[in-house]
């Protein structure tokens, strides 16, 4: 039996794995999918904020959603693009949902750091 029924539920770690998962695998497509160096470097610099996303690090979850978004936008638009494999349509989803997860751990985060009843408006 839970005796800590009334506790808050903590969703900050759940969203946290999340992003860390969508994001390892957002590296991994995009290196998968990088032909020449120049795709390479750029699918290597998705691994920068890395570290900080492990950690739980709030400043690098905000500069991490601005990086994302930018490579989002960029398969987004590469997937309209006539005659596109659907492993673009993969990686754009991929991209889009990492966007998101960052966004939202970050508003879950500071939400929950301001205790229960602060912070929900």
């Amino acid at each position: 039996m839970n005796t800590n029924m009334n506790a808050p539920r903590r969703w900050a770690p759940r969203i946290r794995l999340a992003v860390i998962a969508l994001h390892a695998s957002f590296v991994v497509l995009s290196l998968y999918w990088a032909t020449t160096v120049t795709g390479m470097v750029m699918a290597l610099l998705l691994l920068l904020p890395l570290p900080g996303l492990v950690a739980g690090r709030l400043r690098t979850y905000g500069w991490a959603a601005m990086l994302v978004a930018i490579y989002a936008a960029f398969w987004a638009a590469e997937w309209w693009m006539p005659g596109v494999p659907p492993m673009v349509l993969i990686i754009a989803t991929v991209a889009v949902l990492d966007f998101c997860a960052i966004a939202l751990f970050g508003r879950i985060a500071r939400r929950e750091a301001a205790g229960p009843g602060l912070g929900s408006g």
